[in-house]
């Protein structure tokens, strides 16, 4: 087994500083200190909303659980455990927030925990070289940007077509090295750690009360600022406390009904808190 950083990992890490710093000199050569500022500064805007909060305080808690009950006290683990959050949880943090209403926690929970994990888990974690590492991320990188810019392009399709068809080369490739250093390293299936580093990525299932408490936020969060717009109910704290209580007794999770009323607000006459029972009774 690989320790700590496997050398796709550090080719990975490799072409992200050189990105990181080819941007950084472009940035001061060409004096866009503006342009850098606004990045930064929108970046850390996102730290004024509560769910970020929540977010960071529910992934800063998880990860101590894990490690104080020892599920990823190895410093492999943990290191897989980051990749996990940082690849695949953040990123569906925001996703969750800006689609609420169109995703479906249960059918992204299924294409997660799946079998492939076991096929995915032996090409990620028995690799080439590095400098065979170096070549295929940077080739794969730059044949997926490619693909990315030309897909809705008309015109492209004997292009795309042959990037394809080398993205594919180097996937079968990848995947007969992997296959292959697997056999060579098969006694590793007798280490408890492989086991370990194999399912760990069921660990995303711990996390899907966060992103269950993300997407029916944005519901009860949506229809407070439609009942504000037009009507006083939520004005003053105890209104605010009141107004959601009768929302939470009378809606809870059911989505069709959280949809419903989330179009009746703007249509519907609501000037008193009985009226507001009214509408959500119907």
């Amino acid at each position: 087994m690989v320790t700590i950083f496997n050398t796709r990992e550090l080719a990975i890490i490799f072409w992200g500083l050189f990105i990181v710093i080819l941007a950084i000199y472009i940035v001061i050569k060409g004096r866009h200190f503006n342009s850098l500022s606004h990045v930064i500064n929108s970046f850390f805007k996102l730290f004024r909303y509560p769910v970020i909060h929540i977010s960071f305080i529910y992934l800063v808690v998880s990860f101590f659980i894990f490690y104080s009950t020892g599920i990823i006290k190895e410093t492999d683990l943990i290191k897989d455990y980051l990749k996990l959050v940082l690849f695949v949880i953040i990123p569906l943090i925001p996703n969750v927030i800006q689609n609420y209403i169109e995703i479906s926690l249960i059918d992204l929970m299924r294409s997660f925990v799946k079998v492939s994990t076991i096929f995915l888990f032996v090409i990620n974690e028995y690799t080439f070289n590095f400098l065979i590492e170096l070549f295929i991320v940077f080739t794969c990188s730059v044949l997926v940007f490619v693909l990315g810019g030309i897909d809705k392009q008309k015109g492209y399709e004997k292009l795309k077509r042959l990037l394809s068809n080398i993205l594919g080369m180097i996937f079968i490739f990848v995947i007969a090295g992997a296959l292959y250093k697997f056999y060579l390293n098969i006694e590793d299936i007798n280490e408890i750690i492989f086991w370990k580093k194999m399912f760990i990525e069921i660990l995303i299932v711990s996390h899907f009360p966060l992103l269950f408490f993300l997407k029916y936020s944005m519901y009860y969060e949506q229809i407070f600022i439609r009942i504000k717009i037009k009507t006083e109910l939520a004005d003053t704290s105890y209104g605010k406390i009141k107004t959601l209580y009768i929302l939470i007794k009378h809606l809870r999770f059911n989505e069709e009904k959280l949809r419903r009323f989330l179009k009746a607000v703007f249509t519907k006459e609501m000037h008193s808190y009985d009226d507001l029972q009214i509408v959500l009774k119907n």
